[in-house]
């Protein structure tokens, strides 16, 4: 039969099971006093000088700003999916907790993020992304079923090769998001239901039937 090793804590006096106290690895030995000592020890200390603990972690991180960044880089890509298991748990759990995080973020870094917006705004996703924001914005008023994303279209623009679908002319740089069947006349806001056309192609299109309009331009017989 196996028998308990004890040993007395030097703080509280008391005789523990020996897995009651820390193991030492530098000199291989158990520490004298009890977790449940050190613990209490450990929490005096911090409440008595919150001042200096924040002081030297913020002096830490200052003087150690690339290694901590490295380090949070290397620990998010090798837990990527527990850390995002662990977010959407949060964000269902606490749904107003997330939003006022969210807004209080929002309200003290408003400069900054309207910076990246612009920032963004000038680059060629952030482009489609706008475009695809204001399209799905006006189609919702309107009552189309349906949301696009701004990867539809980057994907719809390279299967039309970046061309468009009427007079085969280059839209790589300029181009309106067209729905096949109009809105007016019950078409939806489903990918399904686009196309990407010249200014000129959609413009001249309107809200004409889709077979109405091929055969304007002769590609029906």
């Amino acid at each position: 039969m196996e028998t308990t090793q004890l040993k007395i804590c030097s703080q509280c006096k008391l005789e523990k099971s020996i897995n009651e106290f820390h193991f030492r690895k530098d000199t291989q030995k158990y520490r004298n006093q009890c977790k449940h000592c050190i613990s209490i020890k450990n929490k005096q200390y911090r409440d008595e000088n919150k001042d200096k603990i924040s002081h030297n972690k913020k002096e830490y991180a200052r003087k150690n700003r690339d290694k901590i960044s490295d380090y949070q880089k290397e620990y998010r890509i090798k837990n990527k999916d527990s850390i995002r298991e662990n977010q959407k748990r949060w964000e269902i759990n606490n749904p107003y907790a997330r939003r006022k995080s969210y807004m209080k973020y929002v309200e003290n870094n408003r400069e900054l993020i309207n910076k990246k917006y612009k920032e963004y705004s000038k680059t060629p996703q952030g482009i489609k992304a706008r475009k695809v924001s204001w399209h799905n914005r006006s189609k919702k008023l309107r009552g189309a079923g349906g949301k696009l994303r701004a990867e539809d279209i980057a994907k719809m623009m390279e299967n039309q090769k970046h061309r468009c679908v009427y007079c085969n002319k280059g839209i790589k740089h300029k181009y309106h998001i067209d729905h096949i069947n109009p809105i007016s006349k019950g078409g939806t806001n489903y990918i399904e239901n686009i196309q990407l056309l010249c200014p000129t192609c959609n413009l001249k299109k309107s809200d004409k039937d889709p077979l109405k309009f091929a055969n304007e331009l002769g590609r029906l017989l």
